[in-house]
């Protein structure tokens, strides 16, 4: 599939939230490389925030003291 054929059915799809729709929509009219680079950052901070926001997770959710079976 075409990559425009791509980005119309993320932006079709009605299980596409609307925060990725909007996302989506604003980016295709900026430049590419910077849009490109943008969004990297922006994947690299949400995927540590949420790796930090599992690990504590766990954390609380299992003392130390207990070992899952």
């Amino acid at each position: 599939m075409a990559i425009n054929d791509e980005i119309k059915a993320v932006l079709d799809n009605p299980g596409t939230s609307e925060w990725l729709k909007r996302s989506l929509a604003e980016a295709l009219s900026r430049d590419c490389v910077d849009t490109a680079n943008d969004s990297e950052v922006l994947h690299n901070l949400l995927t540590r925030r949420c790796d930090e926001q599992l690990q504590a997770s766990k954390k609380v959710a299992l003392p130390s003291n207990q070992v899952r079976s």
